[in-house]
């Protein structure tokens, strides 16, 4: 988690198997709580009302000033 001065903490912690890292200790964050100008590192997992993003290792999901997800990869 990459933050300008802003801090939020993970709801919790999920066990997540990727194909880079094999099983992995992965943060879970609630997407309520997340503000524009935050970076989430991978592995994350970001929990939304409809749906759940996935952040891979080795990218990392920006949020934006409308609060839309832009990942890098």
């Amino acid at each position: 988690l990459s933050l300008s001065t802003k801090k939020v903490d993970k709801s919790r912690e999920s066990q997540s198997y990727f194909n880079e890292t094999g099983k992995v200790a992965t943060p879970v964050y609630l997407g309520e709580n997340l503000l524009p100008g935050m970076v989430i590192n991978g592995p994350a997992i970001i929990e939304e009302p409809t749906t759940t993003v996935v952040i891979y290792p080795n990218s990392k999901a920006e949020i934006t000033e409308t609060r839309n997800y832009l990942i890098h990869v």
